[in-house]
């Protein structure tokens, strides 16, 4: 009767992709965990900024604050430190209103905006 509870809980784990911590009849269930761990492709962008056409709105900075941030000269710049999510990098670019930002996923293909 164990086992198929657990057989089940690791069917849920696969199904779910849950988190490493969680408790079976008391006792953890890391076989289940091994199961689920599958990697998912992580999605990474190459972010280029035109300046030219960049007018200073910010929205890119409002929306993805540890990508983007404003120089002196009022124009988006792409910071140094990674912290933003993929979806949030793709939102800020299309927030902005002239299409200064420029995404390219790893193998060189524009994403936004849409060739």
């Amino acid at each position: 009767m164990q086992a198929r509870k657990l057989a089940r809980e690791l069917s849920i784990c696969l199904a779910e992709r849950e988190s490493w911590a969680r408790v079976f009849d008391g006792h953890v269930a890391s076989a289940c965990f091994r199961f689920a761990a599958v990697k998912e492709k992580r999605v990474s962008y190459k972010i280029e900024i035109i300046r030219d056409q960049c007018i200073g709105d910010q929205q890119c900075c409002n929306v993805a604050n540890k990508t983007f941030e404003m120089d002196a000269d009022n124009i988006a710049i792409v910071c140094q430190c990674p912290g933003d999510t993929p979806e949030d990098v793709l939102e800020a670019a299309k927030t902005c209103p002239t299409d200064a930002i420029i995404l390219k996923d790893d193998a060189g293909k524009q994403i936004w905006p849409e060739a």
